[in-house]
């Protein structure tokens, strides 16, 4: 259900997108199964962010977060303080994005994943256009 539904978002059917990951997750927490259950969230969370509902976005990312965190995912949870990260950037609160962007560069690096790079490059646009606001 999970490949369905990122099939169907990345074809724009977003309903159907949604529809799919609402059911697998619902099948995840009938057997108890916490990875996919936060990959669920995780995917929920992107599908909402690009409809630009970012609000619950994060807090779909913070589930997972608590999820991957407690299983010792250590990429997985890197991964998805970067999406609450781009969800608070897309509000534009870019004090906030700053913050969770440099906690996954930390564990990215930690672990050594190359990862990093990509994070690093976003961090530093974020933080141009932050000192940007603040300056004005």
């Amino acid at each position: 259900l999970g490949n369905q539904g990122i099939s169907h978002k990345n074809q724009g059917h977003i309903t159907q997108a949604n529809d799919l990951y609402q059911k697998q997750l619902s099948l995840a927490r009938q057997l108890g199964d916490q990875q996919i259950i936060a990959n669920c969230l995780t995917n929920l969370g992107n599908l909402h962010t690009g409809q630009g509902k970012t609000t619950s976005a994060i807090k779909l990312h913070q589930e997972a977060l608590e999820i991957f965190k407690t299983l010792g995912y250590k990429s997985s949870t890197a991964a998805t303080h970067f999406n609450i990260a781009c969800a608070m950037a897309e509000e534009t609160r870019l004090v906030d994005a700053v913050t969770q962007a440099e906690i996954a560069l930390n564990i990215f690096q930690e672990i050594q994943d190359p990862a990093a790079a990509i994070v690093n490059s976003q961090l530093a646009l974020w933080q141009s256009e932050s000192q940007d606001k603040e300056a004005v």
